[in-house]
């Protein structure tokens, strides 16, 4: 692929270097772009001079993440964030930074609208939701498939690409801006995705699964027709609901903070997610591992559930073939909580973005009907605690902690610091040898 000042937007970012004064620029690229920069580094320090000094990152997990961690080791004073992993916001604390999308492939409009037009069924508004690899195509294609189809729109990027100054979108799927109104509008919408097979697609999938139709296109070829996209999420949504019935027999959570650097409101979400495990007579242990692999989390092991916040489909599925323990989203928690319904008809159908997560201890749903547990196969009504104890001084409530109960009733405690109780000894040779036996024991010996 050949490296072009066009193709990596050298005028956007030689005007973003001049507006923040940078002296120390960071260029961050996904790993399928890592051989794409030498080139870019070398081209763009002739073009900008011996200021700003450059230096090259890769990116610290997949999918969008701004290597704040990466900058700062440079002391970068900016970043430009390569890829079309853009739709996460860079998160508090970061540099000044500018997304570039890079090398974008040709699309042919009218072929990949007549493939759309093909695939769609039912009637109704059509919305476009475009991967950010093809944003630029987007308005192209709605005004192509629009005389064919009626009316059609096509989604937006998020504000923070077009350098702070973009549109903003109230109604937002998966990251993209659409211009529905609220849930209902989008769900009387026929979907269509016009991206490669991937996360965002899969995440896209399950959040119009509720949707007139949904289908996807991959403007360099090949596409899902809808029976055969529904078939694929009803089958993820059966494996999350599993996992679900699971993780609501768990008592000891984890609440796992994901790579924080992925999402500003990680930190907001995951105090959230403790506090209502904890209000219904739960322990809970908020953890916080960086990039999370199964290695970490089978550090873990006495507890029974996992939340992960900041986790999309793609991460649980994985991840949950090779860990013990259910692994559940956070905006998944308040269905194991008996707090809301599974796939509510006025929220989002199903999403792990944080953007569409509303935890709100104080408010949770009052319905006592059964509910169709998959993990026991049979129904089941919330769970209530009703566990008042009143006490010698006529009190009904009792404040404890269950985290520290089941501590308290383990045999090992850890280390004990007695400073100024435990008698000072001079330092002697211990015993050598492994614990069969001991240099110093008879048996060993011989």
């Amino acid at each position: 692929m050949a490296t072009t000042s066009r193709d990596f937007e050298f005028d956007r970012i030689e005007a973003f270097v001049k507006k923040h004064g940078a002296t120390v620029l960071a260029l961050q690229f996904p790993a399928h772009l890592l051989g794409e920069a030498p080139a870019v580094a070398t081209a763009l320090a002739a073009r900008l001079g011996a200021a700003p000094e450059i230096y090259v990152l890769g990116d610290p997990v997949p999918r969008g993440a701004v290597d704040c961690v990466g900058a700062a080791h440079v002391d970068a004073d900016a970043l430009v964030k390569c890829g079309a992993d853009c739709l996460t916001p860079p998160p508090d604390g970061a540099p000044p930074t500018l997304f570039v999308r890079g090398p974008a492939a040709a699309v042919d409009v009218a072929g990949v609208a007549r493939h759309i037009e093909e695939l769609l069924i039912e009637e109704g508004p059509v919305l476009l939701l475009v991967a950010p690899e093809h944003a630029d195509f987007g308005g192209a294609l709605a005004a192509e498939l629009e005389p064919r189809v009626g009316p059609c729109a096509a989604s937006s990027l998020p504000a923070h690409v077009y350098d702070e100054a973009g549109p903003s979108s109230p109604f937002v799927v998966a990251g993209l801006g659409t211009d529905c109104a609220d849930e209902a509008d989008f769900r009387r919408r026929r979907v269509a995705f016009v991206g490669a097979a991937g996360p965002l697609r899969d995440a896209v999938a399950l959040r119009a699964a509720a949707c007139a139709c949904f289908v996807a296109v991959d403007p360099t070829g090949g596409g899902e027709d809808a029976d055969a996209l529904a078939s694929r999420a009803t089958r993820a949504l059966a494996r999350r609901r599993h996992a679900l019935g699971r993780a609501r027999q768990a008592s000891r959570w984890g609440v796992v903070v994901a790579g924080a650097g992925r999402i500003a409101e990680s930190a907001r979400a995951a105090r959230a997610c403790d506090a209502l495990i904890r209000e219904t007579g739960r322990a809970s242990y908020v953890i916080a591992v960086g990039p999370i692999t199964p290695a970490k989390l089978a550090n873990f092991a006495e507890l029974e559930a996992l939340c992960i916040v900041g986790a999309d489909v793609e991460t649980l599925e994985i991840y949950g073939r090779e860990v013990a323990v259910p692994l559940v989203a956070a905006s998944e928690l308040a269905v194991c909580l008996d707090r809301s319904r599974w796939l509510p008809e006025d929220a989002p159908f199903y999403s792990c973005d944080l953007a569409d997560l509303a935890i709100d201890s104080e408010d949770h749903d009052s319905d006592d009907a059964p509910d169709f547990d998959l993990a026991s196969g049979q129904f089941e009504r919330p769970r209530v605690d009703l566990a008042y104890e009143p006490d010698q001084q006529g009190e009904i409530v009792k404040w404890t902690s269950a985290a520290a109960e089941y501590l308290h009733g383990r045999d090992w405690q850890g280390l004990e610091v007695r400073r100024g109780e435990t008698e000072v000894h001079v330092a002697a040779a211990g015993r050598t040898g492994v614990a069969s036996g001991y240099a110093e024991e008879p048996d060993a010996a011989g």
